[in-house]
């Protein structure tokens, strides 16, 4: 894989398909500049590419506290706290009736 081609992978997984100036403004260079990485006819210095993975980990990082912020507590409390189906009634492709747990925990 090519710099350019790692290049364009990473924004658009950082910033998706409009991913150039963003990924410019924070890597403090001008669009012209990421164009030319783009075009292969430069090269990004070392210390953009090591600024680059400093990016990747604290997306990865940030993601990886949304996720843990998605935990099974944390959705049945939400659950509880959304719109109430009646009990019984399924919603499509669901075996089990919604949020029938939630309220079963209630009555213990």
């Amino acid at each position: 894989m090519s710099p350019s081609d790692t290049l364009r992978m990473v924004g658009e997984a950082l910033y998706g398909s409009r991913w150039q100036s963003d990924l410019a403004a924070d890597l403090n260079v001008s669009d012209r500049t990421m164009r030319r990485w783009v075009a292969g006819s430069e090269l990004p210095r070392v210390d953009v590419v090591k600024d680059l993975g400093t990016l990747v980990q604290k997306r990865t990082g940030r993601l990886g506290e949304v996720g843990t912020a998605l935990t099974h507590v944390q959705l049945i409390q939400w659950r509880a706290t959304g719109p109430k189906v009646p009990r019984g009634e399924e919603r499509e492709n669901e075996s089990r009736p919604v949020y029938a747990e939630v309220e079963d925990m209630d009555d213990a």
